[in-house]
C-alpha cells in the first residue's frame, strides 16, 4: 500500500506536549510537526468531502486512464 502521510520525527516537541498535557499545537504552533498534523488532517478533511480524491485506488486509477482504457478495460485480463 502507498503511505498516505508521514509525520516528522520530532520527539522533543511531542514529549513535551505529552507532560504538559496539550495538543502539539498548543505546545509548539510553530513546529515542523505541528505544521504536518495540520496538512494531515486537510488531507483527510479532502479525502471524505471528494470521496476518491487524494487516495489511491482502482477508482483513481480508472479517472487517470484514457478514454480507450476506459472503453476496453484489459486489468481485468491482467491479473
Amino acid at each position: 500500500m502507498k503511505v498516505f502521510w508521514t509525520l516528522p520525527n520530532n520527539y522533543p516537541t511531542a514529549i513535551a506536549a505529552v507532560n504538559q498535557g496539550l495538543s502539539i499545537e498548543e505546545s509548539d504552533p510553530r513546529s515542523d510537526i505541528a505544521d504536518s498534523y495540520a496538512g494531515l488532517t486537510t488531507a483527510v478533511l479532502e479525502v471524505f468531502k471528494y470521496p476518491g480524491h487524494g487516495m489511491t485506488g482502482e477508482e483513481d486509477e480508472d479517472k487517470k486512464s484514457g478514454l480507450l482504457s476506459r472503453l476496453i478495460p484489459m486489468r481485468g485480463l491482467l491479473k
